[in-house]
């Protein structure tokens, strides 16, 4: 505090701060040899994560790091499964450095281009923020998201946005030119049950919506998820699932629904 005499440091205090300084400009010699002369191994890669653990804000790495994910996605024996683990070990080396500050706009910028290669799990990212949103109380404003764009995210099921029922005062939400409908669903691997099962039956008011058991049986896992929501607009087109019957039942279930797919409903 102000008027205190400042302590004067350990000895062991002063050698560990040598230690790491002298090990921070080791990394940094490694990181800007690699960066000039283009060198993207893995050793080099691996170079950079350990520099943005200690330091979050190194903008310079995180520039490197996209430039080296290019590099090794444009490869000939590229491949999904070398996409995927490529993308995932980007995201975790994010995470371990919003670890040491999760306030750190380089490591959320640089999420947020590796999610937009369309490598992204909605609920992971709900659980993500929901993890920082402890570590920081104005996080919170997460739950009044009113506006969320999914467009073109690679989603193969509406049991894909189950985490979305945690934003309850989300009203604008677009879902267009995803996969939704386009694959047979195994439907033994939701963990909601089937709104005729007699656990979750009592919820519906099928009755009072004017929706058939048969409606009910086809499209169970999306009025799972939008009983949940009180959307006024909703953006579905491009979806194998989006055929005029489907849009018919979602204005039966979504009683808020004032626009969908860009029409203005009456």
């Amino acid at each position: 505090m102000h008027g205190r005499p400042r302590k004067a440091a350990k000895p062991e205090d002063e050698a560990a701060s040598a230690a790491k300084a002298q090990k921070l400009r080791a990394l940094q010699e490694q990181f800007f040899s690699h960066h000039h002369n283009k060198i993207y191994t893995k050793e080099a890669v691996e170079i950079s994560a350990k520099l943005l653990e200690i330091n979050p804000e190194s903008y310079t790495a995180w520039n490197y790091r996209k430039l080296a994910v290019e590099y090794h996605l444009s490869q000939p024996e590229s491949n999904p499964d070398s996409v995927k683990s490529i993308l995932d070990d980007e995201l975790r080396v994010v995470e371990s450095a919003l670890r040491q500050n999760f306030k750190s706009y380089g490591a959320w910028h640089h999420r947020k281009w590796v999610l937009s290669k369309g490598h992204s799990s909605i609920d992971h990212e709900l659980r993500l923020l929901d993890k920082f949103q402890k570590a920081d109380s104005r996080l919170e404003a997460m739950q009044l998201l009113s506006g969320l764009n999914l467009r073109n995210n690679k989603l193969r099921s509406f049991t894909a946005l189950e985490a979305l029922r945690k934003l309850k005062s989300l009203t604008v939400l677009d879902i267009s030119y995803n996969q939704i409908g386009e694959h047979s669903i195994d439907t033994t691997r939701y963990l909601c049950s089937s709104p005729l099962s007699h656990s979750a039956g009592s919820e519906w008011n099928k009755d009072e919506i004017g929706i058939s058991d048969a409606a009910l049986i086809n499209y169970w896992e999306a009025f799972f998820i939008f009983k949940e929501l009180n959307l006024k607009q909703l953006d579905i087109v491009g979806n194998a699932v989006a055929d005029e019957k489907f849009k018919s039942i979602l204005v039966k279930v979504l009683p808020t629904l004032k626009r969908l797919d860009g029409e203005l409903l009456d």
